[in-house]
């Protein structure tokens, strides 16, 4: 068995920045062959109404929806576990040295396929980015402190720092 490398996870109030510092690493770090994901909020008007997973490569699924009603929930959305599950499978995540998700949230409390995914890629060889919800017990404050992973705080004010703290401790993990 190959000696598991270190995670990098990045926290923050709502409105830091996570998701936009996460997509700008992805782009500094696509020399490296990265899959993974990001969440976007589906917004009607001022309001939001869902969100959507983007791969890295681009591919999307429209995930929840309000004025439906599933067997599964996250907050005021009903998830789609099946079209979350097979979204997962087809990204490979396994596959890749550098593993990108924003942002591990709720949607892990409803999809077991998904907390098993980021479970196994934080015990392999490849290297997991991601972001993470500030607050949250169980699963998302058990990733915070797990001895392998570095957490990175963001703020309005250290976006800069952050970035390239981020940018230098993944190339010294991929060269």
């Amino acid at each position: 068995m190959g000696l598991s490398r270190e995670n990098i996870l990045l926290t923050g109030p709502p409105g830091s920045g996570k998701s936009a510092l996460i997509k700008r690493l992805a782009v500094e770090f696509s020399d490296l062959g990265p899959r993974g994901f990001f969440i976007k909020e589906r917004v009607t008007g001022t309001r939001r109404v869902g969100f959507e997973l983007s791969a890295i490569d681009d591919s999307s699924i429209s995930l929840s929806r309000q004025d439906t009603s599933f067997q599964n929930k996250t907050g005021r959305y009903d998830i789609e576990n099946k079209i979350l599950d097979d979204f997962i499978d087809n990204l490979e995540l396994a596959k890749a040295p550098l593993v990108i998700i924003d942002e591990i949230g709720k949607l892990e409390s409803t999809s077991r396929k998904l907390k098993t995914v980021i479970t196994s890629i934080l015990s392999s060889e490849s290297v997991l980015l991601a972001s993470i919800a500030k607050s949250g017990g169980g699963f998302i404050e058990a990733l915070k402190d797990r001895e392998d992973s570095s957490l990175y705080i963001l703020d309005k004010k250290n976006h800069r720092g952050v970035f390239q703290g981020i940018i230098s401790e993944v190339r010294s993990m991929l060269p």
